[in-house]
Formats: structure tokens, C-alpha cells, sequence
């Protein structure tokens, strides 16, 4: 078992080491030891394949960004990089301690050091395009908060007549978090399909409608199978969390048997399988320690829009810098002794 913790401390080494946060192969085991003896050796063996798939490094970021800026700016009819940052604004919606600052930063640092411009020199005036970065868009409400508070700030019909293009980059983008949001942008403010665009490092397809994915759903999320302590668990959430908030997408709450076709994100569909009733069994056992949640949003596989009768987002979703909270519980919550293999910051 010692071979794959040393993997997964390979791969998450970095993880808030500006912090003076230690990920060592001891605080692996620590927080390993946790669970039953029989389920840690699957555990840490499926963690070791899928973090390399689920974790951003500093370095990857870094290295991640000329690609990216150099496709987008294409992509929007510039030849070089330069002109597109010097014609576009890029929105500041966060306070200094929140992702998106963290990110501007860096972003700013690789465009001087790569290309020799800064993210700063534009005339906000005249500026053809918007740039919104951060690390995650999950449900999406983050995102449609920020950029409708931009938009009725700058005014909507100035943005319109000027065909300002907007567009996005996360570190994981989740599909149906997206499909949701972008939805109800362009509805609210009668935008045109092309008036904004959105880029990623790593997509979470998380969206169960197979409408949406060509009838070919990859699933590279936990989303677990009916099972009896599952349904037990779902039952009791109305009384858990409150009555007046668990309305929806109870029929989305688990994956079908036999998605997805053909398994890409875990090593195997039994290993997917054994996985995840590890995770969201020690999720609930989680949540069983707490008397009272003042925070309706909480499940065992992460955190969901309120409403949602689901057992939560189940995002692998980890960054050099924080994780997000739509991740499982097993790997952030941090109260009634648990150890969380990711010790968050600015969380509560």
C-alpha cells in the first residue's frame, strides 16, 4: 500500500505548500487510517489513478496558460496574443484572499514573462472583449452572480450595441453547472449564442441528460449506483437539512447501472463501483456526527444547490492553492476530529 500513497504524494505534493501546508506520505496515511481496514487499500489504489486526472499543479497551471491564451486569442480572430490582452478586460469580481485574484495574479506574471504584455494595459473603455477567470465553475451560481453584477454595472444595452465578447476559463468546468447558468444569462439579457465562449483545463461531465452529451455520458465524477443506505440517506434529508429546501432532481440522484458505456475516468467499473460506497458511505458517517447544519447545501459527496434532493456534486476538483467545496466531504470537512486529505483555507 505504501507504493500508492507515495504516488498520491507525488502528484499533490505542491498542494498549499506556500501555506507551509506538509503533504507527506505519513499525513496520507494518517488521514487513510480513518477508514475500515478492508477499504483502505481499494481507496488509495483508485485515488492514486484518478488524482493525476483531477489535480492542478502550479507548474500545470503555469504551463497550461500560453496554450490556452494562445487558442483563445485565435479563436477571436486576433494573430498574436498581445492584441488580444491589450483589447480585452479582465474582470476582478473576488476580494484579495478569493481564487480569482490568486489566479489574475499569475495570469499576469506567465503573459509578462511569455508574451511581454500585461493583463493590466487595456483601455477598459474600449475594450472588444471581457475575460473571466477562476478555478471551478460547478452549479454555476458563482459565475452568473459576478458577471450579471458586471454586466447591469456596465450597463446591457452598451454592452450589446458594442458586441463585447466575453469569455471564461476555468481550471474544471462542470457541464450541467454550465448548460444551467449559460442558459439563464442569455435569456435574461437576450444575449446572442456568440457573444460568449467558455474554455477549460479539465471538464467534469456531470450532466445526466444524454441529450446533452450524444447519448455518450462519461460520468468522470462520483456518482454512485441505488443502493439501500443511499436511498436511507436521501429519506432522511428533508428532516436532516430542512424541509423548505429539498425540492429537486431527486430522479438524478444516482448513476444508472451500466453507465457510462465505457469507463474512462476510474480504472475499472467494479473499481468505480467499490470507490464510491466507500466515499459516500464515509460521507454519510460524516454528516451522522453532526447534530445540526446551518448550511442547507451540505451532502456527502460535496456541496449542491440547496434545493437538490441528490448526495451532492462529487467533484474531483483540486488545485495547488484550495479544493473545492463540491468535492466529498472525505477529502475537505475538517470538524469532530476528521483529518481531511486537503486542509482547506477561507472555508469555515
Amino acid at each position: 500500500m505504501d507504493k500508492y500513497i507515495d504516488k498520491i504524494v507525488s502528484t499533490i505534493g505542491d498542494y498549499r505548500k506556500e501555506d507551509s501546508v506538509r503533504i507527506d506520505h505519513e499525513y496520507v496515511k494518517s488521514w487513510l487510517n480513518q477508514f475500515d481496514k478492508k477499504d483502505q487499500k481499494p481507496l488509495v489504489m483508485e485515488l492514486s489513478h484518478i488524482l493525476p486526472q483531477s489535480y492542478l499543479s502550479k507548474t500545470a497551471f503555469i504551463d497550461n496558460i500560453k496554450k490556452a491564451l494562445t487558442e483563445i486569442s485565435e479563436d477571436c480572430g486576433y494573430l498574436d496574443v498581445n492584441k488580444f490582452v491589450a483589447d480585452t478586460k479582465f474582470l476582478s469580481c473576488q476580494g484579495d484572499d478569493k481564487s480569482q485574484t490568486a489566479f489574475l495574479h499569475l495570469l499576469n506574471e506567465a503573459t509578462m514573462r511569455i508574451f511581454d504584455v500585461s493583463i493590466h494595459q487595456c483601455d477598459e473603455s474600449h475594450a472588444k472583449n471581457w475575460f473571466y477567470i477562476d478555478d471551478v465553475l460547478a452549479s454555476g451560481k458563482t459565475f452568473y452572480d459576478e458577471f450579471s453584477k458586471e454586466i447591469d454595472s456596465f450597463g446591457v444595452e452598451q454592452y450589446k450595441s458594442r458586441s463585447i465578447k466575453t469569455i471564461c476559463l476555468f481550471h474544471f468546468f462542470h457541464s450541467w453547472g454550465y448548460a444551467n447558468k449559460i442558459k439563464l444569462l442569455r435569456n435574461r439579457y437576450e444575449l446572442s449564442d456568440d457573444s460568449m465562449s467558455a474554455y477549460y483545463f479539465r471538464l467534469i461531465e456531470n450532466n445526466p441528460d444524454p441529450s446533452e452529451h450524444g447519448g455518450e455520458l462519461s460520468f468522470n465524477h462520483v456518482y454512485p449506483i441505488e443502493s439501500d443506505f443511499a436511498v436511507a440517506f436521501l429519506n432522511g434529508l428533508p428532516e436532516r437539512i430542512g424541509k423548505e429546501y429539498i425540492k429537486y432532481n431527486r430522479e438524478k440522484a444516482f448513476r444508472q447501472s451500466g453507465q457510462p458505456i465505457s469507463e474512462k475516468f476510474f480504472s475499472s467499473p467494479q473499481a468505480r463501483n467499490a470507490y464510491e460506497d466507500i466515499v459516500l458511505r464515509m460521507g454519510i458517517y460524516i454528516m451522522d456526527k453532526v447534530d445540526h447544519f446551518d448550511v442547507p447545501s451540505i451532502r456527502p459527496l460535496g456541496m449542491v444547490p440547496p434545493s437538490y434532493m441528490t448526495l451532492g456534486t462529487g467533484s474531483h476538483a483540486f488545485t495547488w492553492r484550495n479544493i473545492s467545496n463540491t468535492c466529498p466531504l472525505i477529502f475537505w470537512w475538517e470538524s469532530n476530529g476528521w483529518i481531511p486529505l486537503f486542509p482547506v483555507k477561507g472555508r469555515g
